[in-house]
């Protein structure tokens, strides 16, 4: 049986519960005032939040509201907007609810997608089912309640739930009218500026003049495809060696032309000069060319922007008045001196002839009168030659084929060439174009100038005659060669006046020159090299008549 506590230690342990006791209550009191305190702090941080909440709701619902922008929620399994901010009426017409209700794709008539105009709205709605979703961005054409066309600029990002499930998507829908049609203007003034620039570009290519661009220090910056007309090098072939724009010019007046250009780009003046440039082949053409400088906006001379012309048809007409005027001057001194010579001639000769007539052949003087008798019908050759000269020609023009052509005169002097035992090597093109002259006229001035040649010709010797198209004009060209040829004879070679022995091609020369000229065209005799004498005669396709006075 335990032993019972002595009264001592019952009030110990009674003195131990009671202080017990008291320090809990302590305690307790101490635990009830902290929890008060954080009471009162989670009341005041919890006021706080609600306070930083509303004011953070405040300003965001001011930012939907006044921004004219509309932010949206969208669901895709319903296609239907959860929420939409109240600037949607402002931007269709029509409230947040009514759009909820019957759906923003009917207001829809067109959609862009970056890269891609007028796609249909369901490729949108495959793309959202099939998963192939991400950050978008699209351009809606709608038709507001009011009738408006407007376009809407929609940016959004796909919008997950707490697993991680696709739900929908969130975005903003912006008015961009005024943008699109600030695009559609740029659009449209980039494909008339387009357009502009390319009518400037065939014109500048097809026109008939070289249009260049240089810079003061003489770099060429631009050339049009015309310069290889005028000199027979193609603009990429110059910009490529530019040396050729220059070496082109005819060596007498490349330094005159460099100077007058060199003079017009430090002083900033117009440039105009006239000189020949040597083509390609060989040939000298005449141009005109005329050049302005432009400016910076400080005024100094920025480049020099010009046209060369061609200009040798106008320098040869030229050269045919000159001529004409020439030739009328003799023609009427020709006139005149025929006429005078004509009746002292007729009665000189008249005389001599019954003189020697009635001289018996014993007589010691018949010898003189026959010198007389001779040099009289010799003069009078001569006279008739020059009233042939100055007598008016008229052409009788029909289109002839200039192959046929030199091949009936060809055979018109078959014989000639037999007696003579020369040989000709024709190499006469077909199917070359018409040319307008005086068929029978034409032929008598080929016929002068093959008999012409065989006089100078040995036996053995070739003739050769060839025909070529160039440009709009056909060129007849005769080789032969000569022994004993000097420069005189060249230059002499249609003059009428000789002193030797004349026949019948020689009398008739001059006139095949003019007769030649009459119809326009060109006959010009050189010596190609020692011993070989060239006559070279150009007729225009299309007949460009040329009225000498007095022929």
């Amino acid at each position: 049986m335990p032993k019972k506590p002595s009264y001592e230690e019952l009030k110990r342990k009674v003195d131990l519960l009671d202080r017990a006791v008291r320090e809990n209550a302590r305690v307790e009191a101490d635990l009830r005032e902290e929890l008060e305190k954080l009471r009162a702090l989670y009341q005041a941080a919890v006021s706080q939040s609600d306070d930083l909440l509303r004011e953070s709701e405040e300003r965001f619902r001011f930012m939907v509201e006044t921004t004219g922008d509309v932010i949206y929620r969208l669901h895709y399994d319903t296609m239907r907007y959860d929420y939409l901010s109240p600037g949607i009426q402002k931007l269709t017409g029509y409230p947040p609810e009514e759009i909820m209700d019957s759906g923003f794709s009917r207001l829809v008539t067109r959609i862009d997608l970056p890269g891609k105009e007028d796609v249909d709205p369901e490729v949108l709605v495959r793309d959202r089912h099939e998963g192939k979703t991400g950050e978008y961005r699209g351009d809606y054409l709608i038709v507001t309640r009011t009738g408006e066309r407007k376009w809407l600029r929609d940016h959004s990002f796909p919008w997950y739930d707490e697993s991680g499930r696709l739900v929908g998507s969130v975005g903003i829908l912006s008015d961009v009218s005024e943008y699109r049609e600030a695009e559609a203007l740029v659009r449209l003034r980039t494909a008339d500026l387009e357009e502009s620039e390319e009518k400037y570009r065939t014109i500048v290519e097809n026109v008939p003049l070289v249009v260049y661009r240089i810079r003061p220090t003489g770099e060429l910056l631009f050339i049009n495809q015309f310069v290889e007309e005028i000199i027979g090098y193609g603009p990429a072939e110059i910009l490529r060696e530019p040396a050729l724009w220059s070496r082109a010019i005819y060596d007498e007046d490349r330094s005159r032309v460099a100077d007058l250009r060199k003079k017009a780009l430090l002083d900033g003046r117009e440039f105009i000069a006239e000189y020949r440039v040597v083509h390609k082949n060989g040939s000298i053409v005449h141009v005109m060319d005329h050049a302005i400088p432009t400016r910076t906006p400080d005024g100094r001379v920025n480049t020099l922007d010009g046209i060369i012309m061609d200009v040798t048809g106008r320098v040869k007409l030229q050269e045919q008045l000159i001529r004409s005027e020439g030739i009328k001057t003799i023609s009427e001194v020709s006139a005149r001196l025929a006429h005078e010579i004509r009746n002292p001639l007729v009665s000189a000769g008249g005389f001599a002839r019954r003189l020697l007539s009635s001289m018996p052949p014993s007589d010691p003087n018949r010898d003189k009168v026959e010198i007389i008798v001779k040099e009289v019908s010799r003069l009078e050759g001569i006279l008739r030659m020059i009233l042939n000269y100055i007598q008016p020609i008229e052409l009788e023009l029909s289109p002839v084929d200039p192959k046929s052509l030199v091949e009936t005169a060809l055979r018109g002097i078959e014989t000639d060439l037999r007696e003579k035992a020369v040989a000709i090597r024709a190499t006469l093109l077909p199917g070359l174009p018409r040319i307008a002259v005086d068929e029978l006229q034409m032929k008598q001035v080929l016929k002068s100038l093959l008999k012409k040649a065989l006089s100078q010709m040995v036996p053995g010797d070739t003739l050769t005659i060839s025909s070529a198209l160039e440009e709009d004009v056909i060129e007849l060209l005769v080789r032969y060669p000569v022994r004993n040829l000097s420069p005189e004879d060249v230059d002499h070679f249609f003059y009428p006046f000789t002193t030797s022995k004349m026949d019948y091609p020689a009398a008739d020369l001059p006139m095949s020159k003019i007769i030649v000229h009459k119809h326009g065209g060109e006959i010009e005799v050189s010596q190609e090299s020692p011993g070989l004498i060239a006559i070279r005669i150009s007729l225009p396709v299309r007949w460009r008549p040329f009225r000498m006075e007095g022929h």
